[in-house]
């Protein structure tokens, strides 16, 4: 199994998955599955969502993704590692990058997206 380094994600995922649990989703922590794999798996209302976490000032890390993933610019948030634009290129469920509370929020339909920051 690959572990990774504590991500900067982590600052704010406490956070996040205490507002979901409050707000009675089902949370469950994939930070140890690796290979691009998000942060989080979500349920709600019958309804799963796999959801990464950023921090907002997350930089910028397209120019790191291979040849294969150019044409995902534009439809794949540009914070994410080359590893996992790769896993949300091929996935075929519900996914959300997030990095806020309300974004996440938003992510389950639990808030109004428009100015909730960090859904997708």
């Amino acid at each position: 199994m690959r572990h990774r380094a504590p991500s900067r994600a982590d600052r704010v995922q406490p956070a996040i998955v205490a507002a979901l649990r409050a707000a009675g989703c089902s949370v469950q922590s994939l930070g140890e599955v690796g290979n691009g794999c998000p942060d989080l798996l979500v349920a709600r209302a019958g309804q799963t969502w796999a959801i990464e976490v950023k921090q907002p000032d997350a930089p910028n890390l397209q120019r790191t993704w291979p040849p294969e993933l150019r044409s995902f610019v534009g439809a794949l948030d540009p914070r994410l590692r080359a590893e996992q634009a790769q896993w949300h290129a091929t996935w075929r469920g519900r996914l959300a990058v997030v990095d806020c509370v309300e974004g996440a929020l938003a992510a389950v339909g639990l808030l109004a997206a428009e100015g909730a920051g960090g859904g997708r």
